[in-house]
């Protein structure tokens, strides 16, 4: 009776320790992109739609991502790299703020667009707005 209890025993944290899951493999799951409105955002969404304050189309927000080199934290860059200084690899962070890429006329400062391409108006290029 001793030995089946000892084998039941062994049997189960035997069984427990493979079912153990590895999680070093797993893929993390993409970024979720939130809409907001060009004119109020304060209103942000996990889907496209309509701003419910004006009706206006909401657009992709995304977050800005710097590289900045571990020991000289002056030197900032948008694209990965080495640092001129010390060549040390330069590190991603993620700013808190995100921002909303937008284009608009050079000549008519009302024509706002989510992305690049011409006025209607003129037909000159939409240049981004900072």
């Amino acid at each position: 009776m001793k030995k089946w209890i000892f084998f039941l025993i062994v049997t189960v944290f035997a069984t427990a320790g493979f079912t153990q899951t590895n999680t070093k493999n797993e893929k993390k799951a993409p970024p979720t992109i939130q809409f907001t409105c060009p004119m109020h955002h304060d209103v942000i969404r996990d889907a496209a739609g309509k701003c419910p304050k004006c009706g206006m189309d909401l657009v992709a927000m995304s977050p800005q991502i710097k590289y900045v080199c571990p020991m000289h934290s002056n030197v900032i860059s948008k694209e990965p790299g080495k640092c001129p200084n010390c060549g040390m690899a330069l590190v991603a962070q993620k700013n808190d703020k995100i921002t909303v890429v937008k284009y608009s006329c050079p000549m008519h400062a009302d024509m706002i667009s989510d992305k690049p391409g011409k006025c209607p108006k003129c037909g000159m290029a939409l240049v981004e707005k900072k």
